[in-house]
């Protein structure tokens, strides 16, 4: 069920812990494998743009910056899914990896998340630091468009509205900052454990290449087949902590959507009331009242 009441922070990190644990088996899966091939394939387009660059290959080199692009695009998608999926576990309802998908691309969905990304991203052009202020502003669209059917500039403005505009008001338990933090954190654990990784294939890789620096062009021996395969091996195995990570965040955004939504609209007040009501018990008889 949808939790009710505004819970701690320690509480909603540890709920979503639980939430992940329990649906775990069933996404990780799916997600994962979303994952592994797009972080494979962006190794390989990055080493088709490096080649490109270098060698004034303009078609190349664009061609293969374009795809790389492509393939991000795709991962954001995936991150969306996720969310969706997540949110329906959080709600109650079965989560399903073909309803995520489905949901993202439908054309309404997809326009605002396509107008989140860029308005994200333009913030994060600013020199990144009005992205920490834009990006928590709208982390609430998509849940808005699950769980409230609101699409495009409403949704948008539903979600910012939700968050609030205002950092400093009911400092620090603010819903942009609890956002941002959770949202720095889980970003943090997510590069530290791709990187922990990584890092063996990435020496490997970097040991290999110096070796065969020595008898060949640097750029020849950064592009080798046993160059790409250790940075491929590394990032796809990566992506399997990226993937666990990404999963916990999409859960506790969709527990901090509940909580934010019930500060604001008093959802809490009203299961307090209830819970009262319900240890009174029924009100007594008219006759017996009198008796």
């Amino acid at each position: 069920m949808t939790p009710v009441g505004v819970m701690p922070v320690r509480v909603l990190l540890d709920e979503a812990m639980r939430r992940l644990r329990e649906n775990l088996r069933r996404l990780f899966p799916p997600f994962a494998a979303v994952f592994m091939v797009s972080g494979g394939l962006t190794v390989v387009f990055q080493i088709g743009w490096m080649e490109g660059l270098m060698q004034g290959d303009w078609a190349t080199g664009c061609g293969s910056l374009a795809a790389m692009y492509a393939v991000l695009a795709a991962m954001g998608f995936a991150y969306a899914a996720m969310q969706v999926a997540a949110l329906d576990a959080v709600a109650g309802r079965p989560p399903s990896i073909g309803r995520a998908w489905r949901f993202v691309f439908r054309p309404r969905v997809l326009l605002t998340l396509i107008g989140t990304g860029v308005l994200v991203f333009g913030a994060y052009m600013c020199c990144l630091i009005p992205a920490l202020y834009v990006w928590p502003l709208l982390s609430l669209t998509l849940p808005v468009m699950v769980e409230e059917a609101r699409f495009g500039a409403d949704a948008i403005g539903r979600g910012a509205r939700l968050v609030g505009p205002n950092p400093f008001e009911d400092f620090p338990r603010n819903p942009l900052i609890r956002l941002l933090v959770f949202m720095v954190v889980t970003v943090a654990i997510s590069f530290a454990g791709a990187l922990v990784v990584q890092v063996p294939f990435e020496i490997a890789r970097q040991l290999l290449v110096l070796r065969q620096a020595a008898a060949e062009e640097a750029l020849s021996a950064m592009t080798s087949p046993g160059a790409v395969a250790l940075q491929a091996t590394g990032a796809v195995l990566g992506s399997l902590v990226t993937t666990v990570v990404g999963l916990y965040a999409m859960f506790g955004i969709a527990l901090l959507y509940h909580d934010t939504r019930n500060r604001r609209e008093g959802a809490d007040l009203e299961a307090a009331v209830a819970e009262l009501a319900a240890l009174r018990g029924p009100a007594p008889v008219g006759g017996e009242a009198g008796a």
